[in-house]
């Protein structure tokens, strides 16, 4: 992922430059995880464009006006037109060396905060109330999704955990060689993103090959040289090329790469390498098909969710509801019919008010509050169950969607396609296409000899799992995220910590994770992984994990397999 903390400083001051102390015109949302706001200043329009797509995240204008893109207008979609439509832009904020997007807008005297989080997977675009409120968001986080930051209406907006890297400031040479000497055989891109704030693999790659390796008088020269625009404004946005094809971009020249050219701002440079991968993907068309058929899939299931929160109700209005009927029937003769209202002693000794229906006797108007106590009591009980429920079929269509990201190939994206199907979000399989022949999983050798398998989408899972892995087997998955997952054919025998290591990668790299520079993969044996009860096709849970940190590429060149 190129859109790192030197883009959006970039971005930032591009918006400032432009849109800031402009009016909302509109907003829309050409995808499911992407919105739009047209801003209105200096007397022409701006199209800001902030997205959580996982496979490029980013904040930056659109050249052209983007269009509608979703058939069912969203809940954040909905909120921003109510609250955002006429405001304006006040202040652009990023918190130092995150890459977290402020924008604070002032509608009379009501103000919000739109916050994008541009961090792979975890994006979000969220709506926040002047109070540090949240309205809405374009990614839900349920306590199921991630207990330690849970991201949902009416709750308290929490950023995410602060980067413990240093600041480039405290680096010097020798600061740098002992870095470099405690890393060991590893590289020393690695070793800059791990401990250098602010520095992604793009910036340490382009900062090693200004200095010509690891020297580090050079190195340092070269980091300050990237990092020198957050103080004087002077970008140079570039996008760089291989083969002819735009492959990245950045704030800075893309100079390691051989191939680039400048580009006007860093808005143009990011519009140019999307277009250029929206263009190298064959099977774009059929891709957006299916993953419009999910994002329509998670709005019905968004809908009822929001019915399932309305019917739970607080368990103090609960205790209340049953106290009001007791009390009632306790008091029957000092109660007349065709009263609206009654304060009597309440079971605590203060005083409770009660509202009564004059149609009613006042027994009847007691057993009314019965009544919706049994109600309220079976809500309580019922409705945490059902939400559980519709957390695992949220999670299942996060899991198809990352598989329809990482389909290679078109019988992939059908087959996603038919799992939707079979799972009962759509009616029924296009026209004309049976179910497609089902792909294998992937099998590699490691470096030290052991067989490791990989599931590639819900299904490969479900047979890599409990089909063709052993008990004594060494199961990996990514932490928390959807993926493939993969199995080391131990039998039983310790595993090195090379192969561990080749297994851990793939399973970051066939995962919504892919391009992190570090991801945690958890690892247990096959024998603590179970099914997720009533769950979908390789829906699990599992138990007495250990966990690996590794970047989300693949072990090496030719470990793609088939």
């Amino acid at each position: 992922m190129f859109f790192d903390a030197l883009t959006l400083a970039a971005v930032v001051q591009e918006i400032r430059e432009r849109a800031l102390g402009g009016r909302v015109q509109s907003v829309v949302q050409p995808d499911p995880l992407t919105v739009a706001l047209e801003l209105y200043a200096g007397q022409a329009r701006h199209d800001l464009v902030l997205s959580a797509q996982a496979s490029h995240p980013r904040a930056h204008f659109a050249a052209e006006k983007p269009r509608r893109g979703t058939e069912t207008p969203s809940p954040l979609l909905l909120q921003m037109r109510k609250l955002l439509v006429g405001a304006r832009l006040t202040d652009v904020h990023q918190p130092p060396w995150e890459r977290i997007l402020h924008l604070r807008f002032e509608r009379g005297d009501e103000t919000f905060t739109l916050i994008a989080e541009i961090m792979g997977k975890h994006s979000n675009v969220i709506l926040v109330a002047a109070d540090g409120t949240i309205l809405e968001c374009v990614k839900r986080v349920g306590p199921d999704v991630n207990r330690y930051r849970v991201v949902l209406p009416n709750r308290a907006y929490v950023p995410p955990p602060a980067q413990s890297r240093l600041p480039l400031p405290e680096w010097d040479e020798e600061r740098l060689a002992r870095l470099f000497q405690e890393h060991g055989d590893k590289s020393a891109e690695r070793a800059l993103v791990g401990a250098v704030q602010g520095v992604s693999p793009l910036a340490a790659r382009e900062a090693l090959a200004r200095a010509g390796g690891a020297d580090l008088a050079r190195l340092l020269r070269a980091l300050r040289e990237l990092f020198a625009p957050v103080e004087t404004g002077r970008w140079s946005p570039s996008v760089g090329f291989q083969d002819g094809m735009a492959v990245a971009y950045a704030p800075y020249e893309l100079t390691h790469l051989g191939e680039w050219n400048l580009a006007p701002s860093i808005s143009a440079a990011i519009e140019t390498y999307r277009a250029a991968q929206e263009t190298a993907d064959p099977y774009a068309a059929a891709r957006a098909s299916v993953q419009r058929l999910i994002a329509d899939a998670a709005q019905t299931l968004a809908r009822r969710r929001q019915a399932l929160e309305r019917e739970m109700p607080p368990a103090d209005e609960v205790n209340r509801l049953l106290e009001c009927g007791q009390v009632l029937l306790a008091h029957l003769g000092e109660i007349r019919k065709g009263q609206t209202q009654v304060a009597l002693p309440g079971l605590s000794g203060q005083m409770l008010t009660i509202d009564l229906n004059p149609d009613e006797t006042p027994l009847e108007n007691a057993q009314r509050y019965f009544k919706a106590y049994q109600k309220a009591r079976a809500a309580l009980e019922e409705v945490p169950q059902r939400l559980e429920s519709l957390a695992a079929e949220e999670a299942y269509l996060a899991q198809l969607s990352a598989d329809l990201a990482l389909a290679a190939s078109r019988p992939e994206i059908d087959e996603v396609a038919a799992a939707l199907a079979e799972a009962g979000y759509v009616r029924e399989r296009p026209r004309g296409r049976s179910r497609p022949q089902a792909a294998r999983p992937l099998s590699l050798r490691s470096p030290d000899g052991f067989t490791v398998l990989a599931g590639r989408n819900s299904r490969q899972n479900e047979e890599v799992t409990f089909r063709m892995a052993a008990p004594d087997d060494v199961w990996l998955h990514v932490r928390g995220q959807p993926g493939a997952h993969v199995v080391i054919r131990s039998g039983g025998r310790a595993v090195p910590e090379a192969t561990l290591e080749f297994a851990a990668r793939l399973a970051a790299y066939h995962s919504s994770a892919r391009g992190e520079p570090s991801v945690q993969v958890d690892w247990t044996q096959r024998k603590h992984v179970r099914r997720l009860p009533g769950g979908r096709p390789g829906m699990v849970h599992y138990s007495h994990e250990q966990s690996v940190v590794v970047p989300a590429a693949l072990p090496d060149e030719n470990a793609s397999g088939t």
